[in-house]
């Protein structure tokens, strides 16, 4: 009934298609027999009329005769487990769309996982929905009870926002009304919002949101490999400001944590090419005693720092820092200097 304005070039459908008309047509004249049968008919893969229209980027009103049709469509689900409203939220259909669906399902479908245990919550936020149809679903799905509900993986919404790239309006208002235990949350492999923050490079003022209100726990939280945000932010290139500001709010301790490697985020950092600013925050917070930690092999940032070319003024910091002597002395477990790294590399 609505596979025809899904076969355009992008394979999503539009509002405007006027192959739009056809299903009109047949919803405007077919008996209520005939429209609830073809309301109800269903593909292999379990995709109903109305999952397939909401694929499709509908017009609302196609969605309302749909409904009308069948009512009790709005909460079938798929062999996925989708629901219209999942479908919906995944594919960015119209906020008018998503009203009426939930207007007709209720907190039942807000409520509803399909097979891997995401709500629409999850599925909105990992698909830039707006501020207002997140505030939209949050209201319908139990307010902070929707923030905090986790998937298959453990993951929030809140994971999923930081996880996107959602836009900093998104994460306050999953932050404000999910609190600190959203922002506390372990989800896939250990891991935290901040970390998903750190890990994509969020702004700014998104980490500080989830820094305000997780406090000094956030920053100091470890996933399952050991790696605290600030471990995540110094190996995916994260801002100067946002290192900065995970150093201010986690203080010394997050320069020192190990990861199960023995890596320090001084470690990640040299090893993945940060900038001397962003080498420089952390040594000067995290002291001699960051300049001389060593990893499971024994080699100190500074080894690492040789071993991938740093530049000049980078192995100049660590030698500062670390004290001469000590520094360009220490060895690692097979007996090497970070001059034999530097000679190494060539």
């Amino acid at each position: 009934l609505c596979a025809m304005p899904r076969e355009d070039n992008s394979g999503t459908g539009r509002e405007d298609d006027p192959r739009w008309d056809d299903v009109r047509r047949f919803l405007r004249e077919a008996t209520d027999e005939e429209k609830k049968k073809a309301a109800e008919e269903a593909t292999r893969q379990g995709y109903f009329p109305l999952l397939v229209a909401c694929c499709c980027n509908p017009p609302v009103d196609v969605v309302e005769a749909l409904l009308d049709a069948s009512p009790e469509t709005v909460r079938r689900g798929n062999d996925d487990g989708m629901t219209p409203l999942h479908v919906t939220c995944n594919e960015g259909a119209s906020e008018d769309v998503v009203r009426l669906l939930i207007e007709k399902g209720g907190k039942e479908v807000c409520e509803a996982k399909d097979d891997n245990g995401d709500t629409p919550l999850h599925l909105a936020c990992a698909n830039e929905a707006s501020e207002e149809l997140i505030g939209l679903l949050i209201d319908c799905g139990g307010g902070k009870k929707a923030c905090k509900a986790k998937n298959d993986y453990g993951n929030t919404p809140l994971h999923k926002a930081c996880n996107y790239g959602a836009s900093e309006e998104i994460v306050r208002l999953l932050v404000e009304r999910g609190g600190k235990e959203a922002c506390e949350a372990k989800g896939y492999r250990g891991r935290t919002p901040l970390h998903y923050a750190c890990k994509h490079r969020a702004s700014e003022e998104i980490v500080r949101l989830l820094v305000e209100r997780g406090g000094k726990e956030a920053c100091e939280a470890k996933d399952d490999l050991g790696m605290t945000p600030l471990h995540f932010a110094c190996k995916y290139g994260a801002s100067e400001a946002v290192i900065r500001l995970l150093i201010e709010r986690g203080g010394k301790e997050v320069c020192e944590a190990k990861d199960i490697c023995g890596d320090t985020p001084l470690h990640k950092a040299c090893y993945y090419g940060a900038s001397e600013e962003v080498v420089r925050l952390l040594v000067e917070k995290g002291g001699k005693e960051a300049c001389s930690a060593k990893d499971k092999d024994g080699s100190t940032p500074l080894h690492v720092a040789c071993l991938e070319g740093a530049s000049e003024n980078v192995v100049r910091l660590l030698v500062d820092f670390g004290g001469e002597k000590e520094a360009c002395g220490a060895k690692n477990d097979d007996g090497d200097t970070p001059l034999h790294f530097a000679c190494m590399k060539g």
